[in-house]
């Protein structure tokens, strides 16, 4: 349903409604709005949104970070769009752009406990790298997951 129609483009302005309503229905402690906001002042080449039929169905948020990683912050899919492949096809989007600008290094969190995103995550060459505990809240544990040298990727880049 939709991935042959899925668009990938980077987000504007009026995105943030779609992308808040993702989030909220996505976490249990969503990002607040303004934050959103920020970080698509703070990096508008590294947040980017799946579309489908003219609706919003995804998002990924990446920053760059100065150790030459891009620190993909968060990821989303609608409830009723995902296990369709979005997310596979957002994660990809994110580290493309990444990889265009020079990055070879991801990193990102995720709640140890969320299985099928760190089945995405792995698929896609993430491999564990620690464990923060309660980052996501007492008793909520992160596992902080990296992937490495997606340099082949900056050959698809066009300029």
């Amino acid at each position: 349903m939709c991935l042959k129609g899925l668009i990938v483009r980077t987000a504007n302005k009026d995105d943030l409604p779609h992308v808040y309503a993702i989030e909220v229905s996505s976490f249990d402690r969503p990002y607040p709005y303004p934050y959103l906001e920020i970080l698509l002042n703070l990096a508008p080449d590294f947040f980017l949104v799946a579309e489908c039929e003219e609706s919003i169905v995804g998002y990924v948020i990446a920053l760059p970070r100065s150790d030459g990683s891009c620190h993909i912050v968060s990821i989303a899919v609608a409830p009723v769009y995902r296990r369709k492949g979005i997310g596979a096809v957002l994660l990809q989007s994110i580290m493309h752009t990444c990889s265009c600008r020079g990055y070879r290094r991801y990193v990102l969190e995720v709640e140890y406990t969320n299985v099928p995103a760190k089945r995405l995550y792995e698929k896609n060459g993430f491999k564990p790298l620690r464990n923060v505990a309660n980052y996501y809240g007492p008793g909520r544990h992160a596992e902080v997951m990296v992937a490495e040298d997606y340099s082949y990727m900056a050959d698809l880049c066009s300029d």
